[in-house]
């Protein structure tokens, strides 16, 4: 009676702790999505709010990488636009864009709209020769970003740790992807209408003048 009562205490008090710590995942997955939201709403220029998502997201969930890639407008290209990490950044410089149409995660992910993981230390993220400067990533997981049924482009996320995608990460993440994608949408509709009034009133002083 003792042992099975002593059996019952470890096995309440494991899912105690299990709860617990589901519950402050959960608390810090709500935390990052706030930031995110707040990140989106302080950025009208698409070059700095990409940038700060990059942070924002490696930040919040310790990825050492954080890489955003846009397609082209002809969707043959996905384009680097934004990474947090020193590799990337020197990739963006180098302006790193991979053929949607050859094999491997980002480009899959940005032909098909259909996240992959790999979470076994392999290494496929798909940046060609400089792949081999990824050599602490041991989990990369890439999400596509959709505005309806177009595919915009995706975000790279690369672990140090072995299996750090978990279902309750990809599922926060996913989320945190797609508002991202409403904020690439908002922020290009801004700067279209910045454009188009700024050629009107161009326009309507030209009238002035002439008249």
């Amino acid at each position: 009676l003792q042992a099975n009562l002593e059996n019952r205490i470890l096995e309440r008090t494991r899912e105690l702790n299990e709860a617990n710590t589901f519950n402050e995942r959960r608390a810090a997955n709500f935390e990052a999505a706030a930031q995110l939201a707040r990140t989106v709403a302080s950025f009208r220029d698409i070059n700095k709010l990409l940038p700060a998502i990059t942070e924002v997201i490696s930040n919040k969930f310790n990825y050492y990488h954080v890489g955003i890639f846009l397609n082209d407008d002809t969707q043959e290209y996905t384009i680097l636009t934004a990474a947090n990490s020193e590799i990337g950044k020197r990739l963006l410089t180098d302006g790193l864009q991979i053929k949607i149409s050859q094999t491997g995660l980002i480009p899959s992910v940005a032909r098909t709209g259909t996240l992959r993981v790999s979470q076994d230390g392999k290494q496929s993220f798909n940046y060609s020769s400089d792949a081999v400067d990824f050599v602490d990533t041991q989990s990369e997981l890439v999400l596509p970003m959709r505005i309806e049924n177009t595919i915009i482009g995706v975000i790279d996320m690369h672990s140090e740790s072995l299996n750090a995608f978990d279902d309750i990460a990809i599922n926060i993440l996913s989320i945190l992807a797609d508002q991202t994608a409403i904020a690439i949408q908002n922020t290009r509709i801004y700067e279209e209408t910045q454009a188009a009034l700024a050629e009107s009133q161009i326009l309507y002083g030209t009238v002035i003048k002439q008249a």
